[in-house]
C-alpha cells in the first residue's frame, strides 16, 4: 500500500486485519447525532454507518477509513469527540478493534452484533510508543514512565468487554 492509497474498513472481515492493533483517530465524521441520550440517525438513507473515522496505523502506510456501525461504539466516539474537549497538543484518541476481549469467551463466535471498539484518550505519541516502546522519544524530550504511557487518561468500552 502506498501513501496515496486509502484502505477502507467496512465489514468485520476488513476490520479483523487490525484486530488488537492500535489505530490513531485523525478525524471523526458523524452521520448520526445524540440528543437527550438517544441516537438520531442522520439524513442519509439507511443502511448507513453512524460515522466514518480517518485513521492511521503503524502497520500500514497511508490513510485508513473505518466505518462505525454499532450504536455503542458510536456513542463512545461521540462522547470523546463531541462532549469533552481533547487537548490536541498533549492528547490523542487511540482505538482498538477486537473480538478477543469479551468477558464471556463464546461471545466472540457470535460477535457480529456486538460492539468491538475500545476508545482511549492517551498522551500524544501513544501510537509511536506502542510501535516501538524501547526507542520511543516524546517531542517534549521528557520521557514518561512506561506505566504512564500504558495508562490512558480514560478508556471507553462496552461493559461486556474485559
Amino acid at each position: 500500500m502506498t501513501a496515496s492509497d486509502e484502505l477502507v474498513l467496512d465489514t468485520d472481515r476488513e476490520w479483523s486485519e487490525f484486530d488488537g492493533e492500535a489505530l490513531r483517530v485523525l478525524h471523526f465524521t458523524p452521520f448520526s447525532s445524540i440528543k437527550n441520550g438517544k441516537i438520531l440517525a442522520g439524513k442519509l438513507t439507511e443502511p448507513y454507518p453512524h460515522a466514518i473515522l480517518t485513521l492511521e496505523c503503524k502497520k500500514v502506510q497511508g490513510i485508513i477509513k473505518g466505518y462505525v456501525w454499532h450504536k455503542i461504539d458510536f456513542r463512545h466516539l461521540w462522547e470523546v469527540f463531541e462532549e469533552i474537549t481533547i487537548n490536541k497538543e498533549n492528547e490523542e484518541v487511540i482505538i482498538f478493534w477486537t473480538k478477543q476481549h469479551y468477558k464471556i469467551r463464546w461471545m466472540r463466535y457470535f460477535s457480529y452484533f456486538l460492539p468491538k471498539l475500545r476508545v482511549d484518550v492517551c498522551r500524544k505519541g501513544q501510537l509511536e510508543f506502542y510501535a516501538d516502546p524501547e526507542n520511543w522519544q516524546p517531542e517534549s524530550g521528557e520521557r514518561p514512565s512506561a506505566k504512564e504511557m500504558l495508562t490512558p487518561f480514560f478508556s471507553l468500552k462496552w461493559e461486556g468487554m474485559k
